[in-house]
């Protein structure tokens, strides 16, 4: 992780980043895994020459998905034109009634409604722009 990401994270956070692990889960970003000095974790995203409003875009589009209340959606921590920083999930077993829980909280997501067809603006899908 490149150093300015790094201490505008640690500062937008206010703690300072003790480790960095690349993982996966990035698609065309640089994921990292991070823990902060005081035991927070957080997952983040960097994606060097992304177009300015690429993160900034993906954080209201989850911060929408969210709104609903149906499914675990990442929080998110801190977003700039650099980097995307979520609140890191931590894998676990999928329940007996994974899928139909699932297919429920889809449901409520999209019975949530929107003003028109697609996310809140204009996005991403990897580089390429995408018209909502």
């Amino acid at each position: 992780m490149r150093a300015p990401v790094r201490a505008f994270v640690a500062e937008v956070l206010g703690a300072e980043i003790e480790d960095v692990r690349a993982v996966g889960g990035g698609d065309i970003n640089e994921a990292w895994a991070l823990t902060f000095s005081d035991g927070r974790r957080a997952f983040a995203k960097t994606h060097p020459g992304a177009a300015p409003t690429m993160f900034p875009r993906e954080a209201e589009g989850l911060d929408w998905l969210r709104e609903p209340g149906a499914l675990r959606v990442p929080e998110v921590l801190a977003v700039s034109e650099d980097v995307l920083v979520l609140e890191l999930l931590s894998p676990g077993r999928a329940a007996p009634d994974h899928d139909a829980r699932l297919g429920r909280g889809l449901a409520a997501i999209h019975a949530a409604g929107a003003d028109g067809f697609g996310g809140p603006s204009d996005n991403f899908i990897g580089d390429l722009p995408q018209d909502n």
